[in-house]
């Protein structure tokens, strides 16, 4: 399991990447852009997993899962966006973030045991999305605040329930292929210059979201 846990790297990456599109110059509003574009990244990331998921899973545990992300995440964004638009601040947006986010996905697509990488790659997605949302709640904005404080509970039942996707997947598939190693090193090598550490500092840095 710990195999497939190394394909999110590309995923835990992805936060360092958003500074290419940030558009401001360290003024009043650049600590709740600087969230949006973050949070809004994390959930196109989501999303294009699990259109990815509903492409290659015949599992329906899965594609359950999978549409649920992508309706929750969908809804997120839009908050995201109309929520900046209301405050009048300039973030990166959508189009100029889903590149970046299918991008990170690439090798997820090699894996032969795909249902428990794609679980895996959910559980550590929203455990960086809950630490985000977690330091987001001190925003020094009403509106930015209120809303973290609701997507919070949602990413935290979110988690929960990759959890439990993982642990019944798990149950039915054997151990990590050759081919899941080599996708694994490949993810490695190719996603290491966008990480701000190592990935085992990363997946470091997503574990324990209660604390």
């Amino acid at each position: 399991m710990s195999t497939l846990r190394n394909l999110t790297c590309g995923l835990l990456a992805v936060g360092a990447a958003t500074v290419l599109y940030r558009k401001f110059s360290g003024g009043h509003h650049s600590v709740p852009v600087m969230f949006i574009d973050d949070a809004m990244l994390q959930s196109l990331g989501i999303i294009e997993a699990a259109r990815l998921a509903q492409e290659r899973t015949r599992n329906d545990k899965v594609k359950n899962f999978a549409q649920k992300m992508i309706e929750d995440h969908m809804a997120i964004n839009r908050e995201l966006q109309q929520l900046a638009a209301s405050r009048g601040y300039q973030v990166a947006g959508e189009d100029a973030l889903a590149p970046k986010a299918r991008n990170t996905l690439l090798n997820l697509k090699a894996v032969q045991s795909f249902d428990l990488a794609y679980a895996e790659h959910q559980i550590t997605a929203h455990r960086k999305a809950i630490s985000l949302y977690r330091r987001g709640v001190r925003i020094d904005d009403f509106d930015v605040s209120n809303f973290v404080r609701k997507a919070l509970r949602e990413m935290e039942h979110h988690l929960a329930m990759a959890e439990r996707l993982a642990d019944t997947v798990n149950a039915d598939l054997a151990p990590a292929t050759a081919a899941d190693a080599a996708a694994t090193a490949e993810v490695s090598a190719n996603e290491s210059g966008l990480s701000s550490g190592s990935p085992q500092q990363n997946r470091g840095d997503a574990t324990n979201p209660h604390h």
